[in-house]
């Protein structure tokens, strides 16, 4: 049987309530936002819950809880000392008992179904294992190639907020095995119809919707 381990060291520390989600700390970033090791600054806005705990797991390690120790307007955050890239995490009230191993996230990947943990609103990754959800650390440093920011004024600006799914795939030009996918929304067909109708900028959500 796995039992995640509490960090009962939580105190407070040198955090900060911004950026929201996980990031470098301050003081280890010397300036940038790149950072090779684990430590991170994790900041959750979640007013309604009097206690935050995240619970996170890094590569080829075991699952680990620790409370975030400070609350600043509603925005609770601390620092994680073993987050690197790739460490799987959510989150959940530091009131929830509940087990959150092996049940959830067993080492062979086949679980339950249940959603112990929340995903962060600002990840920039999820992961998917038995049905079960979690967020992942990823590093900001994407090579973007020879992409460049549009650097559009707000006033010319026309955002598109769009389901990747639904927007791709009933699209009769869209090739059938890239239905569905950000592949497909990004498909000139699509891209097409998007700047026939003047939009600019589109949104789109970047993990499950709470719904089906």
């Amino acid at each position: 049987m796995v039992m995640p381990l509490f960090d009962t060291a939580s105190t407070m520390d040198a955090s900060s309530a911004v950026p929201l989600g996980v990031s470098v700390p301050r003081a280890d970033s010397g300036g940038t936002r790149h950072h090779a090791g684990g430590r991170a600054n994790v900041a959750c806005f979640a007013p309604a819950v009097a206690s935050l705990d995240i619970a996170y797991c890094p590569p080829g390690g075991e699952w680990r809880i620790q409370t975030l120790p400070n609350v600043t307007k509603g925005v609770h955050h601390g620092i994680v000392e073993n987050l690197p890239y790739g460490s799987r995490y959510g989150f959940r009230p530091s009131s929830d008992s509940r087990p959150l191993l092996p049940e959830a996230t067993p080492a062979n990947g086949n679980g339950s179904g249940r959603q112990p943990l929340l995903l962060d609103p600002y990840g920039r990754g999820v992961d998917q294992r038995g049905g079960v959800f979690t967020s992942v650390r990823t590093a900001v440093d994407f090579d973007w190639g020879t992409d460049e920011r549009l650097h559009l004024p707000w006033r010319n600006t026309i955002l598109y907020e769009a389901h990747v799914r639904g927007q791709s795939m009933l699209h009769p030009d869209v090739p059938e095995e890239l239905r569905g996918t950000y592949a497909g929304l990004a498909h000139p067909a699509v891209v097409e119809h998007l700047t026939g109708l003047g939009i600019t900028s589109v949104q789109a959500p970047a993990g499950p919707l709470p719904y089906r």
